[in-house]
């Protein structure tokens, strides 16, 4: 699986760090269980809005915050068990299009949380 991934960036981070604290850590924490899982690989992390368009994903993807991660490994059910049991407070699932874990930081996308989609990628997202 080739590796499309991006690092958030730092306007980014330092927004969404500042309104929802610990959620960095959470996924961070993921990443070091899913580096012990044999054969786990980061396949998306942050993604901007065209590139998220362009891959089909949600309108409100956690990704676009860079709260959310994309992992592959040869047997994804016992992934995502690893994860659970290892990372609590994460949202762990199982795609099958393309096969993947996907792991969000929080759990659901609040209102608030709505807010930030309009603050950094008003092209995109006009305040209402």
């Amino acid at each position: 699986m080739p590796n499309r991934w991006a690092y958030p960036p730092s306007n980014i981070l330092e927004k969404v760090n500042a309104a929802a604290p610990g959620a960095y850590q959470r996924l961070w924490e993921t990443l070091q269980a899913a580096s012990q899982f044999p054969g786990a690989e980061l396949t998306s992390w942050w993604r901007d809005p065209s590139r998220n368009r362009s891959v089909g994903g949600a309108l409100y993807s956690q990704h676009l915050l860079g709260l959310a991660l994309d992992l592959y490994a040869p047997n994804l059910e016992e992934l995502a068990h690893h994860l659970r049991q290892r990372v609590p407070g994460v949202r762990v699932q199982v795609e099958q299009k393309p096969p993947h874990v996907h792991v969000q930081a929080l759990p659901t996308i609040t209102p608030a949380a709505r807010g930030m989609f309009s603050a950094l990628f008003p092209a995109y997202y006009p305040p209402r």
